[in-house]
């Protein structure tokens, strides 16, 4: 018998690379900044870490902002 798969959620968001960083042991971290609006995404987030799932990352690099970044855009 099989273990049945949980349905894949995709949560999509735009966020601004902090920091790219190797570890002692050879592992990669990535640091994401989100703006402050994205609330659902970071609850979305906090969920898939307690329950100890990963997540599949297909990143789509977009047009920097040249002027200002996105922190200082209104909303």
């Amino acid at each position: 018998m099989t273990e049945q798969q949980a349905p894949y959620v995709t949560i999509r968001f735009t966020a601004q690379i902090v920091k790219v960083s190797t570890l002692a042991d050879g592992g990669i971290r990535v640091t994401l900044d989100l703006p402050e609006t994205a609330i659902d995404t970071a609850t979305q987030l906090m969920q898939v870490r307690q329950g100890g799932g990963l997540l599949e990352v297909a990143a789509v690099a977009i047009q920097p902002i040249k002027e200002e970044s996105w922190r200082d855009q209104p909303s």
